[in-house]
């Protein structure tokens, strides 16, 4: 499966990062440029969850807070937007930032939490490569070159730990934050791939990267697959180069290969 897909990144240069990893026996099938750092708009929201929920299981807040809604304008990205509900319970938010990537939601929950206690979260959690730095759509953060960031290396590092349950000691916050990784309905990524397995997965995009990271669970192994695309020519080659890699994943897995 490695050479395979070597092969197939090779086509493009230095623009995308793969891992794939048996969960099932720990077996690493496919590591490739995994430090790459990458511009990661939406996908780094997986650690804005964690921090939510940590701070919920140590007492600070509840889920069933209502949080006020306090900026409606900024993005046609949202349900929020337009619904006529002025505040929402912290459940509520986290459902929505992590099922349909809403931006209003995303940046509420930044602003509520912080990126700084975000930040020293990953440090702890060792995310080494993950750095929250600017808000959704904060256009004048991303000309000064302040983005979000984040590596293959530190994405499928978290994944693991919520899928081992290993972030939270409260049994039912760690199922429901494994619920929210399971339930995006917007992207167009490793779900549409493999439409009869259950998954989870993170997708971002914007411009010319698209990455994808999530867990494929199948009835004898369950897997880490992630994909990140920097620098495409275009949205269409990046959507490419994820379909034509997680296709060789599909058959080689079914092959039982790796």
């Amino acid at each position: 499966m490695q050479n395979e897909i070597v092969n197939i990144m090779a086509e493009y240069g230095d623009t995308v990062s793969v891992y794939a990893k048996n969960l099932s026996d720990n077996k690493v099938l496919v590591s490739h440029r995994c430090n790459k750092v990458f511009r990661s708009p939406t996908v780094m929201k997986v650690m804005v969850m964690v921090e939510a929920l940590k701070q919920i299981e140590d007492g600070q807040y509840k889920l069933d807070d209502r949080i006020e809604i306090k900026e409606k304008g900024i993005s046609y990205l949202s349900l929020i937007r337009d619904l006529s509900i002025s505040s929402y319970t912290l459940k509520d938010l986290i459902v929505l930032m992590m099922t349909a990537n809403d931006y209003i939601a995303i940046n509420t929950l930044l602003n509520l939490f912080g990126m700084e206690s975000i930040n020293k979260r990953a440090e702890r959690m060792g995310l080494i490569d993950t750095k929250v730095q600017r808000l959704m759509l904060d256009f004048d953060a991303i000309e000064k070159n302040r983005e979000n960031i984040t590596s293959i290396r530190d994405m499928s590092n978290i994944l693991e730990k919520i899928y081992n349950k290993s972030v939270f000691k409260n049994l039912e916050v760690s199922n429901f934050s494994v619920e929210m990784l399971k339930y995006q309905r917007v992207g167009r990524g490793i779900r549409n791939y493999i439409p009869e397995w259950k998954t989870t997965y993170r997708s971002g995009e914007l411009g010319d990267f698209y990455h994808d990271i999530g867990i494929v669970f199948l009835e004898n192994a369950n897997f880490i697959l992630g994909i990140f695309v920097d620098d495409a020519l275009d949205p269409l080659e990046a959507l490419e180069i994820i379909s034509r890699i997680k296709k060789a994943f599909l058959k080689n897995v079914a092959q039982g290969v790796g």
